[in-house]
């Protein structure tokens, strides 16, 4: 997305770009976008926008990371459905927010950390011996605060 953004060839890109600055929103949360640290594909898509946004936060999913598990049974633990956060690779699908409001990042709360079996009334399916101790919520954000 970052090249094709780079570009500004894709007509899909071009599409969306459209259709965010049509909705005049002033929180706007995208899903499916794949994180990238240093925000470079969301700045990317921002700078695009005829009105971009002052405040953007680019959410650190946990999918994609593996969990050395063949979770799914069928043999293999390297593939995107026995990772933590089904993924093909580290951050895949996450979400971003661009805002015109301020966002209060200390108070941002991440649950990207707490292990399935650790939350309340959690009710896990069968599981290889010792994944109940790595497998994390499947989370692809965290909870700001504005």
């Amino acid at each position: 997305m970052l090249r094709d953004l780079a570009a500004g060839t894709s007509p899909d890109l071009a599409v969306a770009s459209a259709a965010i600055a049509a909705l005049e929103a002033d929180l706007l949360v995208l899903s499916g976008f794949d994180y990238d640290a240093g925000g470079l594909a969301l700045a990317a898509l921002n700078a695009t926008l005829p009105l971009p946004y002052p405040h953007l936060v680019a959410l650190r999913p946990n999918t994609g990371i593996a969990s050395g598990f063949d979770l799914d049974g069928n043999g293999r633990s390297d593939e995107a459905r026995d990772a933590i956060g089904f993924g093909r690779f580290p951050g895949e699908g996450g979400m971003v927010l661009l805002s015109r409001l301020p966002v209060d990042a200390a108070q941002s709360v991440d649950h990207s950390g707490l292990l399935w079996r650790d939350l309340p009334g959690a009710d896990l399916p069968p599981l290889p011996e010792g994944a109940a101790e790595v497998l994390r919520l499947s989370t692809t954000g965290t909870t700001i605060r504005l």
